[in-house]
């Protein structure tokens, strides 16, 4: 689920209709999630449908599969010696384009709210605190200077400021083009809709997630499987 809404993009997809109908199970949605399937059952590791980004990324440190597709801040991993044997080996690009033309990347982030249960003295000290936290000095500093020499290097770094930076860059140098493919992907590639910014997406995810997972274990077929999902997605919209 964290990467077929790229596909489904990029394959030239919509979520919604200008109704707010679902648009899951269209052309699009079907041919994005057959190739997703062949990729993973016909490419894939043995037992990839089980995978997650540990097992996925410690197979790709261990050379046991040649490329895949994941953020950018698990360079700081598969690019450490002591943990990776393919390290100071492996290129980077952006995502690839689909037929539509489009290059779509997901958005993964922390967040930082407010307990709104706080006296208005707690919540001004952690308002203030957060912008502390979020301050250009306080992320340069955190991304080029290490707590402890195992530690691992911040390449989760939010700010285009800082990737920009020549002393930042000399310590994610992992490729000559590695922070400028980051950069580009982060100003070109990123798409905030990549998945629906809806009430319901909770629903929504776990409908598609289960459409998905059922299509690539051979369950069922990816055009049923997305049928019943935009199906059930319907019902979670009706108002």
């Amino acid at each position: 689920m964290y990467i077929w809404p790229s596909l489904f993009l990029a394959f030239g997809g919509k979520w919604f209709d200008d109704k707010g109908k679902p648009q899951v199970n269209s052309e699009a949605g079907v041919k994005s999630l057959e190739y997703y399937c062949d990729l993973l059952q016909n490419y894939g590791p043995p037992g990839v449908e089980n995978m997650n980004w540990p097992e996925i990324m410690e197979a790709f440190a261990g050379g046991n599969i040649v490329q895949y597709i994941d953020a950018n801040s698990t360079a700081s991993i598969i690019e450490d010696k002591s943990k990776s044997k393919v390290a100071g080996q492996i290129g980077y690009q952006r995502w690839p384009k689909g037929p539509s033309g489009r290059r779509v990347t997901s958005i993964w982030n922390w967040a930082c709210p407010i307990n709104a249960a706080l006296p208005k003295k707690k919540k001004i000290a952690t308002w203030l605190y957060l912008q502390w936290l979020a301050s250009k000095p306080t992320q340069f500093s955190s991304a080029i200077y290490k707590e402890t020499p195992d530690a691992v290097v911040r390449t989760g770094v939010n700010r285009v400021s800082i990737w920009s930076s020549p002393e930042y860059r000399k310590v994610i140098g992992y490729t000559p083009d590695y922070a400028n493919v980051v950069l580009t992907s982060m100003k070109e590639d990123t798409d905030a809709d990549w998945r629906p910014r809806v009430p319901e997406w909770p629903k929504i995810g776990e409908a598609m997630a289960v459409a998905i997972q059922s299509a690539l274990v051979k369950q069922t077929t990816p055009k049923k499987a997305l049928d019943e999902a935009n199906e059930n997605i319907a019902k979670f919209m009706v108002k």
